[in-house]
Formats: structure tokens, sequence, C-alpha cells
């Protein structure tokens, strides 16, 4: 038997949505049945937020699924006014002298870290444009900013600048050449919830393993060869132009799973 690394377990592997929910799955499906209670509360995670960012997708795809054809013309135009517009009522209270209003102050910070060149980037070719504002939503969620922008400016701006944003990546698909890039924009923090969760459960998994008792290592890695078959997927598919003797080959590929796809039941 292979030797068996722990860390190579506790730090998974970098997933988005379809990957995420892929592997979440088949881990679910292979897991022991007699878990500590610690770890029969990190199965419990890991389904409960397997099934809510299903959810998040259905209901993403089934909002933002184009009857017809969009012109990509419309929705770049649709962006540009979101963006437009909170820029313009983020500078109209920056224009006013500081002692107006601790406010002042606040949307001149905002308004040059969101738009330290202006209103340029709206300008753009639909491919770097779309780069920009993700960028910007990104940094948005990450240093929490959205309170700010929903006071100073009303949260009507974020709610459009989001939606927009999510029709745009659907009508830039093609160009932005991203796997799955569609599904994931938007599904941040219900993925980020899985992927917390399955660092957890693999942990308690590693936990299990006692060094002087071969059997407790058989069974976690069991309960852990979906990784081991998702690794060596993304390997094989990273070198499928090589023809190196020793490429990784994946026997049995996990069987790639969708928003609708049965989540097993977990004691």
């Amino acid at each position: 038997m292979p030797d068996f690394n722990p860390q190579d377990y506790v730090h998974a592997p970098r997933l988005d949505v379809r990957s995420a929910v892929t592997v979440s799955i088949a881990l679910l499906k292979c897991a022991p049945a007699n878990l500590p209670p610690a770890g029969k509360k990190a199965v419990k995670r890991l389904r409960s937020s397997v099934a809510a960012l299903q959810s998040a997708w259905a209901e993403r795809d089934r909002l933002i699924k184009p009857a017809a054809p969009v012109d990509p013309r419309t929705v770049d135009t649709r962006a540009d006014t979101a963006w437009g517009g909170l820029y313009g009522r983020l500078d109209c209270l920056a224009w006013l002298p500081d002692a107006a209003s601790p406010r002042v102050a606040r949307a001149a910070r905002l308004r040059d870290s969101l738009f330290p060149h202006g209103k340029t980037f709206l300008q753009l070719p639909y491919r770097e444009e779309w780069a920009e504002v993700e960028k910007r939503l990104q940094r948005i969620d990450n240093e929490k900013l959205a309170k700010d922008i929903d006071d100073l400016a009303g949260p009507e701006f974020l709610v459009e600048i989001r939606a927009a944003h999510v029709a745009y990546t659907r009508v830039v698909q093609d160009a932005l050449q991203g796997v799955n890039v569609d599904i994931t924009v938007e599904l941040r923090k219900p993925l980020k919830k899985v992927c917390d969760a399955l660092a957890a459960y693999t942990t308690q998994l590693v936990a299990t393993v006692d060094p002087d008792d071969d059997a407790t290592l058989t069974v976690a890695r069991a309960a852990l060869t979906p990784i081991d078959v998702y690794r060596a997927q993304m390997a094989a598919r990273a070198g499928a132009d090589s023809t190196a003797a020793d490429s990784p080959v994946v026997d049995s590929p996990l069987p790639p799973a969708g928003p609708t796809t049965p989540i097993p039941e977990v004691k």
C-alpha cells in the first residue's frame, strides 16, 4: 500500500462548483458507517452544504437561462448602466465638503478604491470588461464592502450589478474559455461552505487512522479514494497532450454530478 500522507487530504484540492459537488457526493457514497461523533457531525455538515450548493446552482440556472439568444450589447449596456450609476452616486457625494458629513469621506474612499481610473473599464472589450467587473466583485466580497455600498448609494445598485454580471457571464462565456466559469459566478459563498465542510470531514477521516492499526488505514484510504481519483483525473487532463509513459491513468473516473444529482443519505 502506498505511503499515506495525512496532509494530502487535510488540504483539499481546489474545486469549482461542479467538481465540488462531484467529489463531495462521491465521498458521501463511501463514508464509513462507524465514524466517531465528530466524524458523523462532519459528514452531515458536508451533506447539508452540498444540498445547499445544488439548490443555489439550480436556482441560478433557472433565473439566467435565456429564452432566446441575447445580444451582447444589451447586457453590456445593462452592466455599464449599473456601474455608471454607482460611480455617479459615490462621486456626487464625494464632491461635498468633508465637513458636511462623515459619509462624504467614506464615499470618496470607496469611489477611488473601486474606480481608480474612473469608468474607463466600462469601455473595454467584453472579455476584458468582464474580468475587471469580476475582480471588483471579488474585492467587494473579500473586503466586505457591500454594507458601505448599500449605505452610501442605496441597496439597489449592488443587486443590479450582481444580476447584470451573471447575465454578462452567460453571454461571453465562450470568449472566456473557462470550464464552469458561468456556474461559479455568484455561487462563491455556498461553494466555500462545501469546501470548508469537505476539509473538516477529511480531517476527521485522517484523525481515525491509528499508526499501529492497519485496518484503520484501510478504512480511511477507502473513504478518501474519491479525492485520489479526482486528482488523478486532473493530472491526466493536464497531461492529455503528453506521451510520457508514466502519465496517470484513471480506471474508474468520478461520474460528473449536477444540480439535480441525488445526494446519499448519511447517518
